[in-house]
């Protein structure tokens, strides 16, 4: 319907584009959140990670089921010599794949603030370190089938988070 009444594509499909001054605002408040409660700090580091994330992978919901497995990095050499540090995730579910697998990128971001990379860093950090959480990474059977983001919490690093976890901080920090 909003193709056939030529409706502006600015208010839906690219809103999240156009949002892109506030960035700076959201990740503060994202970083700041829990920031005093090792406790509650995961999943705040968490969220914050899928925020900086979702600028490589548009549907936060591929993100939601990915797997510790589906990541890798490699670093790509510019011609002019310089290294960069590329973070690549596997999106093998998703309402768009159909039979294909896609794959999302994020480079660092000069802007340590709105680094995915540096996120993802600081998420894994406080998911092994502060909530104990420990992994077997002596076979691929053991670790392969770990989710990449886990709801706070829980012990079982093979329950994805809920959908609703990460909707419920954005729409929270649309408020403050």
């Amino acid at each position: 319907m909003e193709k056939l009444h030529f409706e502006e594509k600015l208010e839906s499909d690219f809103l999240p584009f156009a949002q892109v001054e506030k960035n700076p605002i959201i990740e503060e408040w994202l970083f700041k959140k829990q920031s005093n409660s090792e406790f509650f700090m995961q999943a705040a580091l968490r969220d914050r990670f899928c925020f900086l994330m979702t600028s490589a992978i548009l549907r936060g919901q591929s993100l939601f089921r990915a797997e510790l497995s589906d990541l890798c990095d490699f670093t790509f050499k510019t011609p002019q010599g310089k290294e960069i540090l590329v973070l690549v995730i596997r999106v093998a579910i998703g309402k768009t794949n159909g039979l294909k697998t896609l794959y999302g990128r994020a480079i660092r971001n000069v802007d340590v603030r709105l680094c995915p990379v540096g996120s993802l860093g600081f998420y894994l950090f406080s998911r092994f370190h502060y909530a104990n959480e420990n992994l077997d990474f002596s076979s691929n059977e053991h670790w392969f089938p770990s989710k990449l983001l886990v709801e706070f919490g829980s012990k079982n690093s093979f329950d994805c988070m809920s959908d609703q976890a990460y909707a419920k901080t954005m729409k929270k920090s649309a408020t403050n």
